[in-house]
């Protein structure tokens, strides 16, 4: 397999290639995004490039990705801008399907996000005429069903107070954003496979908002306001039962919208056949930042002339360093 890597700098995108060494020592490899070319979107294809990112995850970082002792895994999921900019399906059924190659049974993978109605608009639940709560074989999990969400776990944000996370007795109080627990303390591990879309509050919504404010319940006080957004965001990420149990972030660009947020707009989307893995969630959601700015400008539309905050706060919380990393090429 033929491996380069590629350098990217803060502020601009200027990339050199080099052969990658068996073992560099100077690579960080947590902070590197491993990139995948598709040849098309196939879950042939798409099969392949999870087979191959999963192996050189292992390889460089020495994590297994196989069955712990709570034999669980989650997968994150997007369904938020509905059927148009879902998470690829055939990607879903991949990551299952190499799950099940490395010990998991179908009915200890589980798949969960947000909202039911959109969960079924994109595919990953069946109509309600038909009941049934699985893809695949494999149990979809939603918000606002069948998530019981537990006291003890919550966000704590008083608008506009930057009060952390916070493990306190249950109250009903709108200042809480409670945490889907089942991914922290009943999975060995989760998955994140976000989409990227711009956003009025935070510029990028990708792979961060995916694992932070659109993994949380009563998060609409956060998607709209941009400081509390950003706090939210970094906040969330830095929690340390999240950083411990997300094992790392599979973006495909199938996918990708540059104007008007988590709407589906078919006419300001744009499409790569890359698919990406890293631990690093900053890392990736800058360099979407960076194309969404660049379709942005082709289009004659304003770009987004600040870095979002949360890159910042991100690194200052030790959740990943957006201005260090690297793209290591598979194919």
């Amino acid at each position: 397999m033929n491996l380069l890597i590629v350098f990217f700098f803060w502020g601009f995108c200027q990339a050199t290639s080099i052969p990658l060494s068996k073992d560099n020592p100077e690579i960080n490899y947590q902070n590197v995004i491993f990139e995948y070319q598709l040849e098309d979107f196939s879950y042939a294809h798409y099969n392949q490039a999870v087979k191959q990112l999963f192996a050189i995850f292992e390889s460089k970082l020495s994590k297994r990705i196989g069955p712990g002792p709570k034999r669980k895994v989650g997968l994150k999921i997007y369904t938020a801008s509905g059927y148009g900019l879902s998470t690829p399906k055939a990607l879903v059924v991949s990551v299952i399907n190499q799950l099940e190659g490395r010990g998991f049974s179908k009915n200890e993978i589980f798949i969960i996000d947000e909202d039911s109605y959109n969960l079924r608009q994109s595919g990953f639940l069946p109509p309600l005429s038909h009941g049934g709560d699985t893809f695949e074989g494999v149990k979809v999990h939603s918000f606002d069903e069948d998530i019981h969400w537990d006291s003890d776990w919550h966000y704590i944000s008083s608008l506009p107070s930057r009060q952390a996370f916070s493990r306190v007795s249950f109250q009903e109080d709108r200042t809480k954003s409670y945490l889907p627990v089942t991914l922290m303390t009943d999975a060995d591990f989760w998955i994140n496979l976000p989409m990227v879309t711009s956003h009025e509050s935070t510029c990028v919504s990708g792979a961060l908002t995916n694992a932070t404010i659109f993994n949380i319940n009563n998060n609409r006080r956060f998607i709209h306001n941009p400081i509390n957004a950003a706090i939210a965001i970094a906040e969330i990420a830095a929690i340390p039962e999240v950083q411990e149990t997300l094992i790392f972030t599979l973006l495909s660009l199938e996918s990708y919208q540059f104007i008007d947020g988590t709407n589906f707009n078919a006419r300001y989307t744009k499409s790569e056949p890359i698919l990406w893995l890293s631990m690093n969630a900053p890392a990736i959601d800058y360099l979407m930042y960076e194309k969404i700015n660049h379709c942005r400008k082709n289009a004659n539309l304003p770009i987004f002339e600040e870095i979002p905050y949360f890159f910042a706060y991100c690194k200052s919380l030790n959740v990943g360093d957006y201005t260090d990393t690297s793209i290591i090429k598979l194919k």
